[in-house]
């Protein structure tokens, strides 16, 4: 199993609540990242960020200049453990792609993403198809 040091920084891809769409954009690109984690000041996470929420936010009137507490998803679904069979439920209950992992104190300490998962899958799959 991969440990979360294997796994992207998860410091490159949290933000602070009280940035602004434009210096979100900023990181997403810096990132090559799908999505940022929202954190406040403590580093609990307080919602995910992703480059859809940004589109839908411009085309709905928002400037660059404006702050991202409006835009985020403030509910985001997360797991307490890293699980590929909790995080595969999720995606395929709620049609998402990347799940946050968070400690005891709500502090995102990875991110499972649906490609992880189905590396995970196949990986399993190929070795129960060996021949002995």
């Amino acid at each position: 199993m991969m440990q979360f040091s294997d796994r992207l920084d998860i410091a490159r891809i949290t933000v602070l609540e009280g940035k602004t769409i434009l210096e979100a954009i900023q990181q997403l690109n810096d990132t090559a990242s799908q999505i940022l984690l929202v954190v406040d000041t403590d580093g609990s996470l307080k919602g995910t960020l992703s480059d859809g929420d940004i589109r839908r936010a411009i085309i709905g009137g928002k400037q660059l200049s404006s702050g991202i507490r409006d835009v985020y998803n403030p509910n985001p679904k997360s797991l307490a453990s890293y699980s590929i069979e909790e995080a595969k439920a999720l995606m395929t209950k709620h049609g998402i792609t990347r799940v946050p992992v968070v400690n005891g104190q709500n502090q995102p300490v990875g991110v499972i993403s649906v490609e992880e998962a189905m590396s995970c899958e196949s990986r399993i799959l190929s070795r129960s198809n060996r021949v002995v």
